[in-house]
């Protein structure tokens, strides 16, 4: 036991909520911090850069460098290059310009109606942003909304 108790110490000493509040400020100023902060709002913003003269059909599960998403409206409005650049690196534009389009996730019943692609995407799919989903991707996909589905329905029973 008083062998141990050395590393119960410096536990009890991180445990320390004035140490505790010196990790989360040094946390925060750093520039991962802030870089992660940017991320999570542009997620928060549901929308995908595409290139306009490659628009992807409206309503139907397709599989993105974001995982699995359902593109419901194309604003129109061009997509900033440093934005796109920055936060969907797997998006090239070629000559076109690229659009911002609305996503949102796809329910558990859209992906198991969804059919998979029967070959696996190009370059050019890759490129472009946007592909049918092939069925390993797919099977991931639905196994996580499964899952999530399961743990809303959960909290909603247990909300008084």
């Amino acid at each position: 036991m008083s062998r141990r108790w050395p590393a119960i110490e410096d536990a009890a000493r991180r445990a320390e909520p004035e140490e505790r509040r010196r990790r989360e400020e040094s946390r925060k100023a750093s520039p991962e911090h802030a870089d992660r902060r940017a991320e999570a709002a542009e997620r928060r913003r549901n929308r995908y850069p595409l290139p306009e003269d490659a628009l992807p059909p409206l309503g139907r599960v397709l599989m993105t460098h974001a995982g699995c998403l359902v593109f419901e409206a194309v604003t129109g409005e061009l997509a900033e290059p440093a934005v796109a650049a920055r936060f969907y690196p797997g998006v090239a534009a070629g000559p076109a310009a690229l659009v911002w389009a609305a996503w949102r996730r796809p329910s558990l019943a859209e992906m198991v109606r969804t059919w998979p692609a029967r070959t696996p995407p190009g370059p050019s799919d890759l490129a472009r942003g946007w592909w049918r989903p092939a069925i390993e991707a797919l099977r991931g996909e639905r196994r996580r909304s499964a899952s999530l589905e399961r743990a809303r329905a959960t909290r909603r029973s247990r909300a008084p």
